[in-house]
């Protein structure tokens, strides 16, 4: 019998819960639990049910209450006993004591400097909690607010060993909950502090300090803590104390070779195998058995492995999917997309990927590990989630609760779907554990129950410990003849039974399995030949040994191999020092060439920084290519960090500072954080250098955000630094938009006798001319104006379809802006085709398309589609033109017979030209004005 008080009140017998009847009685429960073994005297429980107004028959109810709890529970555990009840529970039977135990036996580990095994001793103690103490009754305040600081204290406990293992990103959001639900607890604020500082974060942790300091002085009037104060100097001072450690690794799940338990949840995946479209995620710790599980609910199922491996390309598991199922996985992004594209490809790839799935249907996916899938293949899981209530094909996706924060957000929009179900694992009942132990001991065998729980409770039913620990244990005759002896030398941690199976194993096979757990969970032969000297013949044997071991696994492309599980390449991995860690990342990287990646980074203590950049600032292009902006991202920080060790090299921080800034705008438009951060730096580098390239990049992100007074200023320091066409281009594109088109052709018409004079096939001119048309328009010149834009759309006709897609976009702008809407219309349409799978830079050419449909007769459908590019425009953070958007947005409303929200976006239009400055399309929001009120 089970009794849990950590969450709603509940009772259960063989997994079944019991009906404990009506509040009162279930009060008297949960007092008698809150005091499990004391005895409860008859006056608290009548005070604890009633207060200080008790009913006449206040002790007649409460022995009513109680002869029905034991007619529930089973005989003599509620006993009477003067003055009062005592319930007679031993200490595993309460889910409050168990929590306890674990939690000061996790805190003993902490100190004992043991931080792993603290981390998964707490994370087991704050798992047995559901939710508030007695979560419904209104008892025993004082008690149930012990138990929730108990749960707070083993919460912090967990989160600094999740520190102590270099585990910062992952608690660092978590940190930021907390904080908020207990924003007067210092210590989680100096774990938030250093959460943030070890991500790279110092100045989000040094506001985290500044936001307590006002908290504690207006609501307390006190200063922060003399630990909080000097944690906040140690920052400031960038104390080597505050460095994170290396990141600890997790273990991951070996499946076992027999499989027992797990019938209901084996049900529900052989129930999905209906032929309807179904996702189910299968959650749990590492070694829970997600792996096994999925294999033996669905043996014919494709499978996509992902993988922690820093150089692992973008879409990785579905890129194995399309190759099992003989289709092409190949990735062609199109080179030079402007800075606002790679939503939109990535969107048009995923669709393009769902619909060739769809074509293979039925199909059962497994996508395994989720927890190290990239962003890109998190987006494609997601689109195809989208696609399933019409699409017979089963996706299996497993991967660990604590994933990361793309996971997360991924598993929050699926969980919105109603073909999703969740299936969460946890640890086998003890019975399961004994058929485990009977089934690779052999039939014949029926272990002593004593080595039994022994062995469960060592492993908390975690199927991969205890597979490794009946490893361990040895032979049948060992388990017969020295039970005790057997149980006794069962190891605290997995990582020391790893150690153990390979140090079995010859000397060179060891030092192979070393060089491939620094290559990766996935490595090849040429790579392990490369690195560790020996002819192919001495590598295939020490590989052919670590086979037979089982630790690694043969792939189907010939030469290539995987470690077994994660926990096994990291136990290999760690039991070095980091010294010869980077040596052989060094060997790695230098086999691997510009593949090398992360390798280079982690090599730089031994290759030097004047190497290493290089082949990483060549890692991040070849991720930009492949669409994969969150690992170049990466591999950009790395560099930066490289370079912050080396005496200071403005031009080469720059210049990856300028790789920063255009990649997060890619990414998050000109509203991401990051990326106004890399500007900012970008911003003192370029005026410390004089930099005409750093300048129009500011420049671009100005116009981009509407911040036209800035951007005149930075044309300005372009023009007088000597930028030549283009700087009189930028000048001239400002004052256009500030509403002086003198001013603005006196500068355009330099940029073109610039940029002619200096080549005459200049890829600029069409640019500059395609600017000077508008401007020609304002000031009456239409004649000319229509010069340049035969010229321009002639010298188009060679550029590649993205550029003549921009040039179409551009002539759809003036001809909406001179309202010549049958070629506004055409142009538009033009670019749009132009731009294939690229649709995103085009949101301007999609509105004007929208707006000339609502003027040709559909005004509800041209509604919807302005909105949609509006939204997509406003999604990048952009405000460029968006008045002018609002503007055709507001006349298709009137003409679909809403004049009152057409008046109301034209209200708005306006005050986003005051906030802008741009007034190149005043005239024509006058112009709708005047018509709308003729309406």
């Amino acid at each position: 019998m089970e009794f849990r008080i950590l969450g709603p009140l509940e009772v259960a017998v063989d997994g079944r819960l019991l009906d404990l009847g009506r509040p009162k009685q279930r009060a008297v429960l949960g007092v008698l639990l809150l005091r499990a073994g004391t005895v409860v005297s008859l006056e608290h429980l009548v005070d604890e049910l009633w207060g200080e107004d008790p009913p006449a028959q206040a002790v007649a109810s409460l022995q009513a209450y109680v002869s029905h709890l034991r007619r529930l529970l089973k005989p003599d555990l509620l006993l009477s006993q003067p003055p009062g009840y005592r319930l007679a529970i031993g200490p595993g039977d309460l889910d409050a004591t168990r929590f306890e135990r674990l939690a000061a036996h996790g805190r003993l580990l902490l100190d004992a400097g043991e931080p792993d095994r603290a981390a998964e001793t707490l994370r087991r103690a704050l798992a047995l909690w559901r939710g508030d103490v007695l979560d419904g009754l209104e008892i025993a305040p004082g008690e149930r607010a012990r138990l929730d600081g108990m749960r707070l204290a083993a919460l912090e406990d967990r989160i600094t060993a999740d520190l102590t293992l270099g585990r910062h990103a992952a608690v660092a959001d978590e940190l930021r909950r907390l904080v908020a639900a207990h924003p007067y607890r210092e210590n989680l604020r100096a774990l938030q502090m250093r959460a943030l500082y070890r991500s790279g974060r110092q100045a989000e942790a040094l506001d985290v300090y500044q936001e307590t300091r006002r908290l504690l002085d207006a609501e307390l009037g006190i200063e922060p803590s003399p630990s909080l104060s000097h944690l906040h100097q140690q920052i400031l001072g960038h104390a080597p104390e505050l460095d994170p450690p290396a990141p600890a690794p997790e273990p991951e799940p070996a499946p076992a070779e027999t499989f027992v338990g797990r019938a209901e949840q084996l049900a529900v995946l052989r129930g999905a195998l209906d032929g309807r479209g179904r996702l189910v995620l299968v959650s749990g710790e590492p070694g829970i058995g997600k792996t096994r599980l999925a294999e033996e609910a669905a043996p014919d199922a494709v499978w996509g492995r992902c993988t922690e491996e820093p150089g692992a390309p973008p879409f990785w598991p579905w890129i194995q999917i399309l190759e099992k199922l003989n289709l092409p996985a190949e990735l062609e992004p199109g080179p030079g997309l402007p800075v606002v594209d790679v939503e939109a490809v990535r969107f048009r790839f995923c669709r393009t990927i769902v619909a060739t799935l769809r074509q293979r249907a039925p199909l059962v996916l497994v996508l395994d590990d989720l927890h190290w899938a990239d962003a890109g293949s998190l987006r494609l899981l997601t689109t195809l989630a989208a696609e399933l209530h019409t699409t017979p094909i089963l996706v299996i996706a497993t991967y660990r609760a604590e994933g990361r924060r793309a996971l997360t957000d991924t598993l929050a929009a699926l969980a919105r779907l109603p073909v999703v179900e969740r299936l969460p694992l946890d640890g086998l009942r003890e019975d399961d554990v004994r058929s485990l132990m009977a089934a690779r001991l052999g039939d014949d065998v029926d272990p002593d129950d004593q080595l039994v729980h022994v062995v469960h409770d060592r492993s908390a039913g975690n199927p991969f410990f205890v597979v490794e620990l009946i490893r361990l244990l040895g032979s049948r005759r060992r388990l017969a003849a020295a039970q005790q002896a057997a149980a006794h030398e069962v190891p605290e941690g997995v990582r020391d039974v790893l150690r153990r199976r390979i140090s079995g194993l010859p000397e060179q096979t060891q030092a192979i399995l070393l060089v491939a757990a620094v290559v990766g969970r996935e490595f090849d032969l040429g790579v392990l030949r490369d690195v560790s000297g020996l002819d192919d013949d001495r590598v295939l044997a020490a590989v052919e040994a670590a086979l037979l071991s089982g630790l690694i696994l043969e792939e189907a492309s010939a030469g290539r191999f995987r470690f077994t599980h994660a926990l096994v390449r990291e136990a290999i991995y760690d039991d070095v020092s980091r010294a010869r860690q980077a040596r052989l990342h060094a060997r790695v990287a230098a086999s691997l060439g510009d593949r090398g990646g992360a390798h280079w980074w982690l090599a730089a203590p031994v290759v030097g920084t004047a190497k290493a950049l290089p082949h990483l600032l060549t890692a991040a292009d070849r991720a930009l290519a492949s669409l994969a902006h969150e690992e170049a991202a990466e591999l950009l920080e790395h560099a930066l960090t490289l370079l912050a060790a080396e005496p200071p090299v403005a031009r080469s921080e720059l210049d990856i500072h300028l790789r920063l800034a255009t990649l997060h705008a890619q990414l998050d438009g000109a509203r991401s954080v990051a990326g106004r951060r890399a500007m900012t730096r970008v911003r003192a580098l370029a005026e410390e250098l004089a930099d005409i390239p750093a300048y129009r990049t500011l420049y671009e992100v100005a116009v981009a955000r509407g911040e036209h007074a800035e951007a005149r200023e930075l044309a300005e320091r372009m023009v007088a630094a000597g930028g030549g066409a283009l700087a009189h281009l930028a000048a001239g594109r400002t004052l256009w938009c500030l509403g002086d088109p003198a001013a603005a052709r006196e500068h355009l018409v330099r940029s073109l006798d610039l940029a002619v004079s200096e080549d005459p096939d200049s890829p600029h001119e069409v640019t500059i001319r395609l600017q000077l048309a508008p401007v020609l328009d304002l000031l009456g010149e239409r004649a000319a104006a229509d010069v340049h834009l035969a010229v321009a759309i002639g010298r188009a006709r060679d550029l590649p379809p993205l550029a003549r897609a921009g040039v179409f976009t551009s002539t759809a702008l003036i001809h909406a802006l001179r309202r010549d809407v049958p070629v506004a219309g055409e142009h538009a349409r033009h670019a749009l085709d132009l731009a294939g799978p690229q649709p995103a830079w085009f949101s301007y050419a999609a509105a004007v398309a929208a707006w000339v449909r609502a003027l040709d007769g559909d005004p509800a459908g041209g509604v919807r589609s302005l909105r949609a590019s509006l939204d997509e425009i406003r999604s990048r953070g952009a405000r460029h033109l968006v008045g002018w958007v609002l503007g055709l947005l507001a006349e298709a409303e009137a003409l679909a017979g809403n004049t009152g929200e057409g008046l109301r976006l034209l209200r708005e239009a306006r005050s986003l030209v005051a906030e802008t400055g741009e007034r190149m399309y005043e005239g024509n929001l006058d112009d709708l004005e005047r018509r709308l009120a003729q309406s």
